[in-house]
């Protein structure tokens, strides 16, 4: 690990529910705070950690943030009352034309269908300190859009949380399905993004393009608790981040996001 680094991005989806590659069981999420505890990790903000990565210095102690694409019920239900145990806050990403339904947006492919959190359930998550931010409206691949569509998919979810929040979001941005191109960026710079995660597995040094942060998906850790402490131990490790995208390449397992 860079000592110039603020630390690394974890990305969950869901917690508990069907077994999927977009879901933690509960029990391991509950480990997985507990031992981020137990170890000292300071959890930030993505909006936190994004400044003290602008600065170029660490948080004078380990850290870790933790991150929530689509905004699944689970978050609220189950997630948020083990961040409470630990006086942790998470950054969360919701797709706004979902919100009280389910995700749809999948169709029939390999994601299970599971609910979304209500409006009231999402402003509860503010109002409790955790950070709500863009990830489109719709959820769609936006590489496959018009660059017009692109930006109005974009606009419309920060549009919509601010108003129903009462407030401005920060300037962060979570790719639907981790996908995005050069007109994707151009488009989130055009509106003020100053930062975007995907879903390539990454530390993220000084000097790296700040829409482009990689995060370490629960996918390559959600069944292992020692994979995990791993990561956490030793971000940084060349030999652990290709054995991890070696792994994947075996599974071939979906991206999410």
């Amino acid at each position: 690990m860079s000592l110039r680094s603020p630390g690394p991005i974890l990305g969950y989806h869901g917690i508990g529910g069907p077994d999927s590659f977009l879901t933690v069981r509960e029990d391991d999420f509950a480990w997985q705070m507990a031992y981020l505890a137990r170890r000292g990790f300071r959890v930030l903000t993505l909006s936190q950690w994004a400044q003290k990565w602008r600065q170029g210095m660490g948080p004078g102690g380990r850290a870790v943030v933790i991150t929530f694409d689509d905004g699944l019920a689970s978050v609220w239900e189950r997630a948020a009352p083990i961040l409470e145990r630990h006086g942790f806050c998470a950054t969360v990403f919701p797709v706004t034309g979902y919100l009280g339904k389910h995700n749809d947006w999948e169709g029939r492919g390999p994601a299970p269908a599971l609910p979304l959190m209500s409006w009231a359930e999402i402003r509860a998550l503010a109002r409790d300190g955790h950070e709500l931010a863009p990830h489109s409206h719709s959820h769609p691949r936006l590489p496959e859009l018009p660059e017009a569509a692109q930006a109005d998919e974009i606009a419309c979810c920060r549009r919509l949380l601010e108003e129903r929040l009462g407030r401005p979001v920060p300037p962060l941005f979570c790719y639907p399905h981790g996908r995005y191109d050069t007109r994707t960026t151009a488009v989130l710079r055009r509106l003020g993004f100053e930062g975007a995660v995907t879903t390539a597995l990454g530390w993220n040094p000084p000097g790296q393009d700040p829409l482009a942060w990689g995060r370490i998906v629960s996918r390559w850790f959600r069944r292992h608790r020692l994979l995990f402490a791993l990561f956490l131990e030793g971000f940084g490790s060349r030999f652990l981040l290709g054995l991890a995208r070696h792994h994947a390449r075996r599974r071939q397992r979906p991206a999410g996001g």
